[in-house]
């Protein structure tokens, strides 16, 4: 039995196969980056007219498969280590989420209690800066 393969067997074999092939030379970032936004949109065809997909479970995965091919190419072409780069963006996100429920606190805090909007606005910017939210008697 076939032991899974590891994200670096799997980068490896697809730059091999570019590059036994000369398309690493050929292909711009540009070209890689519109690519992968070309088969993102070939797999968001199978769901355009409704929740389910209209393909199985292997056409999916075959469009799935050519996003991942070309976004490794993108990674090889600018020197980027893909799987550090997705935790640290995993680690960043909650942060990014709390902030933006924080605006949307204030904005609603300013409607209630009718205080002018640059009070508030301030008070995002420092909180922004400072990287932690403050207290605020309306909030």
């Amino acid at each position: 039995m076939q032991s899974r393969p590891t994200f670096e067997q799997v980068r490896d074999a697809a730059m091999a196969h570019v590059r036994a092939r000369g398309w690493d030379e050929e292909n711009t970032g540009r070209g890689l980056a519109i690519s992968i936004s070309l088969e993102a949109s070939e797999l968001l065809e199978y769901f355009q007219w409704q929740e389910e997909n209209v393909g199985d479970t292997e056409d999916l995965a075959s469009e799935l498969a050519d996003i991942i091919i070309y976004a490794i190419q993108f990674a090889d072409k600018y020197g980027i280590d893909i799987l550090p780069e997705v935790l640290k963006k995993l680690e960043k996100q909650p942060r990014n989420i709390q902030w933006r429920y924080l605006r949307s606190r204030i904005k609603k805090s300013v409607i209630a209690c009718g205080a002018r909007r640059s009070c508030h606005m301030r008070r995002i910017r420092r909180c922004e800066q400072a990287q932690t939210p403050r207290a605020h008697p309306h909030w």
